[in-house]
């Protein structure tokens, strides 16, 4: 059974058994209801209802017929002799009308997927009887089925456009090289320097360079390697717009800190950062941008982990640290040797002698002179007090810093060690309570998750830029965006399976629909 399938089920049947019903009662309906309830009880019974499922809804005709004598396969038999002309369509009627209710839904999914198969294998449509006089009840199920989303409207038809266009808009078969040399002009349609986007370009492809993004960003984001599209969406547009006029006189209530929040898992934190930092990078002679991609790197790597000599109880990890920096400095090399250190160090300290920030940051990464990582305060420190240009502090998956257990355990209690004792994200805590003199902390976390202040030193005013399901129209344009681009759509088959989980999917988060996308 292919994954997009099940997903499909899980679905389409969670929203049949959640949505109210337009239509007159069904015991058929009500059956397959009955068998969801017991998702809401516990995970074992959950995957007993899955595997009913699959035997209910089962697309295994194409991979490993049902067995000779089961209710499937006569099912199966029937619905093909019907079609070819070697039975009479009453046929149909009559074994409709002998079936118990909760095997209506199974009779009327393999014949869905056959009548798609058939099309799609180009067999002669007049040999599909679509006239047979359904009973009442079942006229009531296939109506409940098109509410649950067999097609969108406006999706099917760009669908239909594809199908009678195959050779001139599908390049079949392409290889994962091929995809990422390819991306159509006619949906790539804003200016790839994030700076030009215009609030009329909210709904459009651009071209992106991800390498350094969001270990969190969607799978099809990642899928074309340097040349990725990502769709610019209202809270993208909104974060960028308030973050590059920070300095204005109106702007100051943007704040010190910024949240990306969501309680829908997928929802689009991760993209709506990583656009905001690839705009930073494009602007090096302004922004100083450091980004942690991957929180839970922080907390649950497990790397070497060394007690800070100069905060006791807090904890350092030397060889993440240099990971981090080492990064920075690659990335804005040339920004960072004008940057001068603000702070007075001890004479005997060898950052006395130092005099930028890049010189800081080579001794923070010196495996030799700075065994214990205890430099990467001095490195925080002076972040906070840049002046010559704006800073930017990106954190993805901040609940990870604030809310969770690390990897760690304790070396003296034996139980499991907070995050927020880690030296880093102690840190980077901080930069959200107090923000730096110059710039602006933006981190992506649940909207569910919420950290009170601990400082009085300065007034954190929290800016929360809340991320949503796609809408109706992104939904569109993304599915446009797939078909037309060649990156589904290799084969029927893959179509079929498409055009069945369009309707489900529509109003999913982007990372379920990005995810059901590459299944197929």
């Amino acid at each position: 059974m292919q994954p997009a399938m099940r997903r499909l089920r899980r679905i389409a049947l969670r929203r049949l058994s959640s949505a109210p019903p337009e239509v007159p009662p069904d015991p058929m309906v009500d059956a397959v209801r009955a068998k969801l309830t017991l998702r809401a009880i516990d995970t074992d019974a959950e995957h007993e209802a899955d595997a009913e499922l699959d035997r209910m809804l089962g697309r295994e005709r194409f991979l490993d017929p049902y067995p000779a004598g089961t209710l499937g396969r006569q099912m199966t038999d029937l619905i093909n002799d019907v079609e070819d002309g070697k039975q009479p369509g009453s046929k149909l009627e009559e074994l409709v009308a002998s079936l118990k209710p909760e095997d209506k839904i199974l009779f009327y999914s393999l014949r869905q997927q056959v009548l798609n198969v058939r099309r799609l294998e180009n067999i002669d449509r007049n040999l599909i009887p679509e006239n047979i006089n359904w009973p009442d009840v079942m006229k009531q199920s296939i109506e409940e089925f098109k509410q649950i989303g067999l097609a969108m409207q406006d999706v099917e038809y760009a669908i239909d456009q594809e199908e009678q266009h195959t050779e001139s808009l599908r390049p079949v078969a392409r290889t994962e090289t091929e995809r990422a040399e390819y991306i159509n002009p006619a949906i790539v349609l804003a200016s790839p320097t994030i700076n030009d986007h215009k609030q009329s370009d909210i709904g459009r492809f651009f071209q992106v360079d991800t390498t350094k993004f969001s270990g969190g960003l969607p799978a099809e984001v990642k899928l074309t390697k340097q040349r990725a599209p990502m769709l610019i969406r209202p809270t993208s547009y909104t974060l960028l717009d308030k973050v590059r006029r920070i300095g204005e006189a109106d702007a100051y209530s943007l704040g010190d800190t910024v949240v990306v929040g969501g309680n829908s898992a997928g929802a689009g934190r991760s993209t709506n950062i990583s656009y905001l930092v690839a705009w930073a990078r494009q602007h090096p002679e302004e922004w100083l941008t450091l980004f942690v991609p991957d929180s839970e790197r922080i907390s649950q790597s497990g790397v070497r982990m060394v007690e800070s000599r100069r905060h006791p109880g807090v904890y350092t990890q030397p060889d993440l640290q240099r990971d981090l920096f080492s990064e920075l400095m690659t990335e804005q090399e040339a920004l960072l040797k004008s940057i001068a250190l603000k702070r007075e160090y001890p004479s005997d300290s060898p950052v006395s002698q130092m005099t930028s920030l890049y010189e800081l940051l080579e001794y923070a990464c010196d495996p030799l002179k700075n065994e214990e990582g205890d430099s990467l305060f001095d490195v925080f420190e002076e972040l906070r007090l840049v002046s010559e240009v704006k800073v930017l502090i990106a954190v993805d998956g901040f609940n990870e810093l604030t809310h969770m257990n690390s990897a760690y355990w304790h070396p003296d209690t034996g139980k499991p060690l907070p995050a927020r004792q880690l030296a880093i994200a102690k840190l980077l805590i901080d930069f959200f309570d107090k923000g730096p003199t110059n710039g602006v902390t933006v981190v992506a976390m649940s909207s569910k998750y919420h950290r009170d202040s601990t400082t009085d030193l300065r007034k954190v005013v929290r800016q929360v830029i809340t991320c949503g399901d796609y809408t109706a129209d992104e939904f569109t344009t993304v599915i446009e965006h797939w078909i037309k681009s060649g990156l589904v759509f290799q084969t029927p088959k893959n179509l079929t399976e498409f055009k069945n989980f369009l309707g489900a999917m529509s109003g999913r988060s982007p990372r379920e629909l990005s995810r059901a996308l590459m299944d197929i």
